[in-house]
């Protein structure tokens, strides 16, 4: 819980990734702790969506970081007028990273709070939180990165590379498609 809040104070992106793959697996050895199968099996489809995800991430952050050479989110704020078509890849691995429905996430953590609340039914409301949290920090990276004005007034920006977009689209086809 507390990593989620340190999470809301982070001024680099990388950082922010990374404390948030600490609040996933904190989740995820809690599941794993408590000696079910189906903990067992949700924590490995979480190990598994989170590397995707997480990966995905920081994948994204280094796109960033090699056309404005700092990963600040305040001098990254507002890139969407300049790297529009990165802002839907932005979309979809933040909401994976919140467990947006139909991602490996989701699926995982649902089968998580299950075991975890069979085990304890009184860390309903801390999961709850977590998962409320979760998806705030991962909304407040998506929308200071995409929203706002620009910083940058040079068009010094390019929009993509086929390898990029492919690596992207890799990540996108694990973590979104894979469950079907």
């Amino acid at each position: 819980m507390l990593v989620s809040l340190v999470c809301l104070i982070q001024v680099d992106m990388k950082s922010l990734v990374a404390y948030s793959s600490v609040v996933h697996m904190n989740l995820m050895l809690c599941s794993l702790m408590t000696l079910f199968n189906m903990g067992y099996l949700s924590s490995y489809i979480m190990m598994i969506s989170h590397g995707l995800c997480s990966s995905g991430l920081f994948y994204m952050v280094n796109i960033y970081y090699s056309r404005s050479m700092s990963r600040l989110l305040i001098l990254n704020k507002g890139l969407m007028s300049k790297l529009s078509i990165l802002m839907l890849w932005w979309f979809f691995f933040c909401s994976a990273n919140f467990s947006f429905p139909f991602s490996m996430n989701f699926i995982s953590e649902i089968m998580m709070m299950m075991v975890i609340v069979n085990w304890d039914k009184f860390l309903m409301s801390y999961l709850m939180l977590i998962c409320f949290m979760s998806s705030v920090y991962s909304l407040y990276l998506f929308s200071y990165v995409c929203h706002g004005s620009c910083s940058y007034e040079e068009s010094i920006y390019y929009t993509g590379m086929v390898k990029e977009f492919l690596v992207l689209i890799m990540h996108f086809k694990s973590e979104f498609i894979m469950q079907v």
